[in-house]
């Protein structure tokens, strides 16, 4: 018997299956979160879906950023930063409703906006001077330039400490130099946080600055982009500084405080990040529920044979647990509430969540899903890298484990 289905892609499934994505049941949101939840994925159905295969296909960054720019156009840039400096103008909980819809047909606005608005952009609008914001923050956030940051270097990873680049101060400029790897946008883009050792002598917390680099600026050097198992369109880049003069006026923050400019982003950038998790697992649910209940194998639908009903109860409960994690980390966020402990748990919690999903619908669905006429393929080898980025697993699970720790001493005292 020929396949009936030569494809279901998002397009398809979203307007009718709504078990896990549509306004009356997801009613913890307000009526207004929900408008503006269909708002931005009809953008994703327009603007992104089309192309999604062709970039991952071509593996074309230049059509990933012009996508992302121009989300970033629409409004849905930062949505923690005010409108008048660039920004969407809510809060924590638009920027994750945002992030989810726009993940949903694959990763390419997320590819631009989330190194562009979210690692550059917040740090700057939290500790960056007026001039800064202006001339820097505000063009990123309208789509009109392309950020990114470098903190990851070849022997400092997940140990932000062992940062070896380093900045010494020769008048009104400060000299980098040093290597910085696995850099989102790290080839495209016009502006780049990055963080050197200002005092190597000093402790751990005091040893790094912060500073906005324009990659125009003689001496900074690309030495590649990676070639990826998944997120085709992302320039993933290795660079280099050398002997690069920045000026003290693009020092982000105070001498020696590059730590504290770099944690005080994470929580609302992690709580926000559960929603790049959530939409393509969201995705993959919808497009499995649909195929099983039309596959007919032994006589039945093959959603009727426990093994797979069974699946796909567990699905749905990890993506329920996943948005009500992601909507409790939010709304601490927006109460101005420190959410470190939350939003590890988010990350660590939603990450691997999607990659047990998307293997799990993988198998639901069978041989078809290992060709390219399903996204399911592309959605796996995209995700792999989310219990790696932005904090790995076994990083949150130590950052979750001490807080943990200390709530219980002070508990005890």
């Amino acid at each position: 018997m020929t396949e009936k289905f030569k494809r279901v892609d998002y397009q398809d499934i979203a307007p009718r299956l709504g078990s896990s994505c549509m306004p009356e049941d997801l009613p913890y949101f307000t009526p207004e979160e929900n408008a503006f939840r269909m708002e931005v994925r009809e953008f994703a159905i327009k603007e992104i879906l089309p192309y999604v295969d062709e970039i991952d296909r071509n593996r074309d960054k230049e059509l990933t950023i012009k996508i992302g720019k121009k989300a970033a156009a629409r409004g849905y840039s930062n949505q923690m930063i005010p409108k008048e400096w660039g920004g969407g103008g809510r809060n924590c909980t638009a920027e994750l409703i945002v992030m989810e819809e726009l993940a949903a047909p694959g990763w390419v606005a997320p590819a631009y906006l989330v190194p562009t608005c979210t690692f550059l952009a917040m740090p700057l609008w939290m500790h960056g001077t007026e001039e800064q914001k202006k001339n820097i923050m505000v063009p990123l956030l309208k789509g009109e330039k392309v950020g990114g940051m470098g903190m990851t270097e070849p022997a400092a990873g997940s140990d932000v400490a062992a940062t070896q680049t380093t900045a010494v101060r020769d008048g009104d400029y400060w000299v980098l130099n040093g290597e910085k790897r696995f850099i989102g946008n790290g080839s495209k883009a016009d502006y780049l946080l990055t963080y050197a050792v200002t005092d190597p002598n000093a402790r751990t917390g005091q040893r790094l600055t912060a500073f906005v680099i324009d990659t125009r600026t003689p001496g900074f050097e690309v030495v590649k982009d990676f070639e990826l198992m998944g997120m085709g369109g992302m320039a993933l880049s290795w660079l280099r500084y050398n002997n690069m003069r920045v000026p003290d006026s693009m020092r982000l923050g105070e001498v020696g405080k590059g730590f504290a400019v770099a944690m005080g982003e994470l929580d609302p950038e992690r709580a926000a990040a559960g929603g790049l998790f959530i939409g393509p697992m969201r995705t993959a649910y919808e497009i499995a529920a649909k195929y099983v209940t039309e596959r007919e194998q032994f006589g039945t639908k093959i959603g009727n044979h426990q093994a797979i009903g069974f699946r796909l109860a567990d699905i749905y409960i990890k993506i329920e647990t996943s948005r009500l994690l992601a909507w409790r980390c939010a709304k601490t966020v927006d109460a101005h509430k420190p959410a470190t402990k939350e939003s590890s748990a988010l990350k660590l919690y939603v990450s691997e969540a999607c990659v047990s999903v998307l293997g799990e619908t993988f198998q639901m669905i069978g041989g078809i899903a290992f060709t390219k006429d399903y996204p399911i393929e592309r959605f796996i080898r995209d995700a792999r890298v989310y219990t790696l980025f932005g904090g790995t697993s076994e990083v949150q699970r130590m950052i979750i484990s001490r807080a943990i720790m200390a709530q219980a001493a002070k508990w005890m005292r």
